[in-house]
């Protein structure tokens, strides 16, 4: 630290920051705390959403909420931009900054190298920050891939069972299950008569309309509704589409 003069009390605080940082770290992450930490409360959270997520076919609340994530993600990384451009500024006007201080009652008197070394690390550390809010930024890109690419997963017998249960408490009767929106992006061009179970994602949808038909067997629906296939011409790809949209 050869032409950076550092009092006592300027080693002091940076050792203090430096203890903090590296004590609240393990406190917040390593700590037996951490079972009692609001991270892990939302933790225990994210794991019930996902769980959520998986029983929906219809994931536009996922991607609202996640859309919400990452623009308090982008707001923090814009907010680091702006100090770090402060703080470039605040190296070019030192003389200023330093003349204004001195007229502060309580601010001890310091010189330009020390103010400078002051400035570079609380630079370096918005820096980090910005980076480490870009990562972050990746991250939810990926949880967004993540998220679409998830199966669905079918309901289970006793989630039909308590769902039936609940609609006959209320006097009401369920007349149709809605299977969702199966095969409705698979081409004719896309499958061989003889061999249809070969494609993956005609064997996927299969399977989902078979087990909508089972819970409506189970609990007691005479119907099953898909809002499935194309009308000719609807989709833009160049191929043949199918040529009804109910099943």
């Amino acid at each position: 630290m050869t032409g950076v003069p550092l009092t006592w009390l300027d080693l002091a605080a940076l050792g203090w920051f430096a203890a903090v940082w590296v004590g609240y770290s393990w406190y917040a992450d390593d700590s037996r705390a951490f079972g009692r930490s609001m991270t892990a409360a939302m933790n225990a959270h994210r794991h019930r959403w996902m769980r959520e997520m998986l029983g929906r076919e219809l994931r536009m609340v996922d991607t609202n909420i996640l859309g919400n994530l990452v623009t308090g993600i982008g707001f923090f990384a814009s907010t680091s931009i702006l100090v770090i451009g402060g703080l470039v500024a605040l190296l070019g006007a030192a003389d200023q900054a330093l003349e204004a201080l001195a007229h502060l009652p309580f601010a001890a008197a310091t010189t330009e190298s020390s103010w400078e070394a002051k400035v570079l690390l609380l630079l370096a550390i918005f820096v980090y920050a910005f980076f480490k809010f870009a990562w972050a930024f990746r991250l939810s890109n990926y949880c967004s891939i993540l998220v679409g690419g998830a199966p669905h997963r079918p309901e289970s017998d006793a989630e039909a069972d308590r769902m039936a249960q609940r609609v006959e408490r209320h006097g009401l009767e369920i007349f149709l299950l809605s299977a969702g929106s199966t095969f409705k992006h698979i081409h004719l061009t896309d499958l061989k008569k003889d061999k249809l179970t070969d494609h993956e994602g005609f064997r996927t949808h299969l399977a989902e309309l078979e087990r909508c038909m089972e819970i409506a067997s189970r609990i007691g629906v005479g119907a099953v509704g898909s809002f499935t296939f194309a009308w000719p011409g609807e989709y833009k790809a160049g191929k043949p589409t199918w040529p009804m949209r109910w099943l």
